[in-house]
Formats: C-alpha cells, sequence, structure tokens
C-alpha cells in the first residue's frame, strides 16, 4: 500500500513539472514591456471617438 501511493504522489509531481515548465518558458516569452493601463485607454476612447 506504502508503495502504491509512493508511485501515485510521484506521479503527480512529474505530471505537475509539465505545466509549470510552461508556464515558465510563457514568462521569459513576455519579455520586459510593461503594461500601461492610461495609454491602453488613451487608445480605446481616440478609436471610440472615430
Amino acid at each position: 500500500m506504502q508503495e502504491a501511493l509512493t508511485i501515485s504522489i510521484a506521479h503527480t509531481f512529474a505530471w505537475a513539472i509539465i505545466p509549470a515548465a510552461i508556464a515558465l518558458i510563457m514568462v521569459f516569452a513576455m519579455g520586459k514591456e510593461q503594461f500601461d493601463p492610461a495609454s491602453e485607454m488613451e487608445t480605446y476612447n481616440h478609436d471610440a471617438s472615430h
């Protein structure tokens, strides 16, 4: 029983590594640009007025 639980937990953590690795890759792919909500609103207001 203990061996079955050990294997089950090991498999769970092994499968959890996959989405964590994908998330890490996506973070590095995002770049260093920061989100500026004020400039986004200016662009939206400018486009909406035309």
